[in-house]
């Protein structure tokens, strides 16, 4: 549905740029996919944000999204893990990665730059 949207809106040009950045940001979460360290729902979620971020500014902005993605989670799993030494608790085993995607991809789109 949502390639059929960009074929409409901006031809093949901008589906072949969309989904090139789906690969770019799902690539990485479908090799930990394989490994069982990420969800299913979570290497759907960051297609569709690299199909997103791809159709709205090119593949380097699907890098973008890709890298605040990755800082999003690791400051994540960080304050997971202070949450649970405060708390006295043993440390997660997992984490939820989508809020991580989510704060990634919205911080990426709203700044419009990498954090660093």
């Amino acid at each position: 549905m949502v390639t059929g949207c960009v074929l409409w809106l901006g031809g093949f040009a901008l589906l072949v740029e969309a989904l090139a950045g789906a690969l770019i940001c799902a690539g990485p979460f479908l090799i930990a996919f394989w490994r069982k360290w990420v969800g299913g729902g979570d290497v759907k979620l960051m297609a569709l944000c690299g199909l997103v971020a791809g159709a709205a500014a090119g593949v380097t902005f699907a890098l973008t999204v890709l890298f605040d993605v990755a800082v999003a989670g690791g400051l994540q799993a960080a304050l997971w893990m202070l949450a649970a030494r405060v708390r006295k608790a043993d440390r997660p085993k997992t984490v939820p990665y989508g809020v991580a995607i989510a704060a990634g991809t919205a911080w990426a789109f709203c700044a419009g730059a990498p954090l660093f």
